[in-house]
Parts: structure tokens; sequence; C-alpha cells
């Protein structure tokens, strides 16, 4: 069913600490000083990245979604994502009486 195949696209809402992509690397690119919880980020960045690289690979798609929420980015496209597969499932059980998985 093509709900399910979106729904496997997202993973499980990230509700703990997040970390500001654009804040972290921006200071980087800007050559501004980096303290040593930016440098700790920073490691931990590569860190995600590479297991992001190898659930991907392993076809653990949800994997990529865990990054963008962890690193903020793409909120407003992934809520998108979220209504449209709501709507499809209230859609799928006023036609069919259940939503099937």
């Amino acid at each position: 069913m093509e709900i399910i195949m979106r729904e496997k696209l997202l993973a499980k809402r990230h509700t703990g600490m997040k970390i500001s992509c654009s804040g972290l690397l921006g200071r980087l690119a800007n050559g501004q000083r980096m303290r040593s919880d930016h440098r700790r980020a920073l490691g931990e960045m590569l860190e995600h990245l590479e297991a992001m690289a190898k659930g991907y690979y392993e076809g653990n798609v949800t994997v990529v979604d865990e990054f963008l929420q962890l690193y903020n980015l793409g909120q407003s496209e992934r809520e998108s994502i979220e209504r449209k597969i709501l709507k499809d499932v209230a859609r799928d059980i006023l036609t069919k009486g259940q939503y099937d998985e």
C-alpha cells in the first residue's frame, strides 16, 4: 500500500535535544570562534552522518529522517508529509472502513 511506503520514510518524531545544523556549520564556515562544545558537536555530527550512511545503505531509510530531525533540517517539509499521510489514512478509513497495514 502506498501509504505504508510513505510512512516508512519517516522515523518516530524526535522529542529530545536538537542541534541547529545551520548555526553549527555557519560558525565554522564564517570562521567564528569554536568553543569546546561546538567542536564536540561537530564530532558528533560526523558520527551521526556515518551512522546515517551505514543505516541507509543497509536499507533503513528512516535514518535520514532521524538525522534531519536531530539537526533541525526540513521541518516544514516533514510536517507537510505527515499531514499528507494523515489525510491518506483518514481517507482510507472513510472509504474502506478500516486501515490495513
